[in-house]
């Protein structure tokens, strides 16, 4: 699993701005979160449990961010990108 913007341009080296087609970048909203009393918990097993990562796919293995990366879908609707995430909780410290 590699999150990371696709479909970019611009260098920030040089000064530009850069813009993303697909910047990747979720808003995680955890409701009623305390940051004195609770801690976030990342379920990995949430991320990818909709994914079959034993049966290969053309292009790299997993999910690398591509928009057309079939191992993405899941990921991404996981993730929060495309539907509701079901990768970041809230737990008690």
């Amino acid at each position: 699993m590699h999150l990371g913007s696709t479909d970019c341009s611009g260098d920030p080296t040089l000064g530009e701005t850069v813009t993303c087609a697909n910047p990747n970048r979720p808003t995680i909203t955890l409701n009623d979160f305390d940051i004195e009393a609770h801690k976030v918990i990342v379920d990995y097993g949430k991320l990818v449990a909709t994914t079959n990562l034993s049966t290969p796919t053309p292009g790299p293995f997993g999910c690398m961010s591509g928009a057309t990366d079939a191992d993405c879908v899941e990921v991404f609707k996981n993730l929060g990108l495309t539907g509701d995430q079901t990768l970041f909780g809230k737990g008690s410290l």
